[in-house]
């Protein structure tokens, strides 16, 4: 059996095994992250997966039109293609089906040479204040340095990147004091200090610790 076959043989059982166990969707939200859910084929339960590769099961919970599933924690409600999912106390966040978009498509931007802003650092959502500008990083493939914003002082520093591997050295920032942003700041430096590899999932950058942890998530957005 060549290489090729014993390739597409494991392909189709797969996705074999996915059909059995239930419907994947791809979900665009207004807020970062983007979410996947795996619905059962009985209806009894829904996998929730977050970027960073954290799947919560959640039971079916009663619903007078479309679905409804939630714990203590998150909540997802909606109808066809429309899906509403709550964290916490959190407010209810909008999110709409992928449906036509390619996997090509979703896997296009480039951990180098792209601006990645802040979403989350530290399994708390950014939320800047007004007129407060965004933390982001530009990792620069030709001089193999990192730059951007912390929150309050500009930041730069080397990295070393191999396949999903990622490490950050020697991350300074100016010496400017901020009313703003000086919590996320040290939040933000510290999470990059502690990544040791990540992920990108359509157009979000999550930044995994050596013990597989979250360490933050960022958007891409074209280089500016």
């Amino acid at each position: 059996m060549t290489i090729k076959l014993m390739a597409l043989l494991a392909m189709a059982a797969a996705t074999a095994a996915q059909a059995q166990e239930g419907k994947l969707v791809d979900y665009r939200c207004a807020q970062p992250p983007n979410i996947q859910v795996l619905f059962a084929v009985d209806g009894q339960h829904a996998t929730l997966r977050l970027p960073g590769g954290r799947d919560v099961v959640l039971p079916a919970r009663p619903a007078g039109s479309g679905f409804h599933y939630g714990n203590s924690r998150y909540s997802l409600r909606g109808k066809e293609d429309e899906l509403r999912w709550t964290r916490g106390k959190g407010d209810p966040v909008e999110c709409r089906a992928a449906i036509g978009e390619s996997r090509d498509t979703q896997a296009a931007w480039r951990l180098k040479d792209t601006y990645w802003r802040l979403r989350e650092v530290g399994g708390q959502p950014f939320l800047p204040a007004s007129g407060q500008r965004e933390p982001h990083l530009v990792l620069a493939s030709k001089e193999q340095r990192m730059h951007g914003f912390a929150g309050c002082n500009r930041m730069l520093g080397g990295y070393e990147q191999e396949a999903d591997s990622l490490r950050f050295a020697h991350v300074a920032t100016t010496m400017m004091a901020c009313v703003n942003g000086m919590d996320t700041e040290t939040a933000f430096t510290h999470a990059l200090e502690r990544t040791a590899r990540y992920r990108i999932d359509g157009d979000l950058l999550t930044l995994i610790d050596a013990e597989g942890a979250t360490t933050a998530i960022l958007q891409a957005t074209a280089l500016r």
